[in-house]
């Protein structure tokens, strides 16, 4: 029964119209096999076509957090390496982990904060002055979203005893994120040293 404003006949119309369309479209669809096939493609070509945005999306949205991702590692590296400038470990240590490990140039293996600090103190008091660092652009590879690699290439200022002993390094450095902050985990020096040129073929 309709009510006054007569909502009731005007809603069941409605709905028995949209029916009725829905079978005549499917009828016409039914005896026409090409305008099926045609329905069919249609079908396919939207759902390609928004498979091939929400792809796109995907991707730019991925983009993007990797390169805020890199530039905040890139931050964190220029920390490190202004810490080291001032050549006060306690100003160093705090972007270690607790059991960090290092490979100096030497080839000692560090573990901890306290061999860190002990090494790092034992040869600040061997210098003749703060050493100074030239740090060339990272190369990062994240191996997980909270593991990075970084390598790079170093010149070292350092003198001792009137004589210059520092040079080039590779350095290659491991960072963990942890609790949404970068640490180093690991980190190496390895001296670059010049080689000889391989003799040439016929000599």
């Amino acid at each position: 029964m309709a009510d006054r404003t007569g909502n009731t006949h005007t809603g069941y119309f409605t709905t028995r119209c949209e029916q009725l369309t829905h079978l005549i479209q499917q009828t016409i669809l039914k005896n026409n096999p090409q305008l099926l096939k045609l329905n069919q493609t249609m079908k396919n070509i939207l759902f390609n076509l928004l498979l091939c945005c929400a792809f796109a999306l995907s991707t730019q949205i991925a983009n993007a957090q990797t390169a805020a991702d890199e530039a905040a590692v890139k931050s964190f590296w220029k920390e490190v390496w202004q810490a080291y400038e001032t050549g006060d470990i306690n100003k160093v240590l705090p972007y270690y982990t607790d059991q960090a490990q290092e490979i100096g140039p030497d080839g000692r293996m560090l573990t901890g904060k306290a061999q860190l600090r002990e090494n790092w103190e034992g040869f600040m008091k061997m210098l003749d002055a703060k050493p100074a660092f030239t740090s060339s652009e990272p190369n990062i590879r994240f191996i997980t979203p909270d593991v990075v690699l970084i390598t790079s290439d170093t010149q070292a200022d350092i003198k001792m005893g009137g004589q210059q002993v520092g040079g080039k390094t590779k350095d290659t450095v491991l960072l963990h994120k942890i609790k949404g902050r970068w640490y180093v985990e690991f980190d190496s020096m390895t001296p670059v040293m010049e080689m000889p040129a391989p003799p040439t073929s016929g000599n």
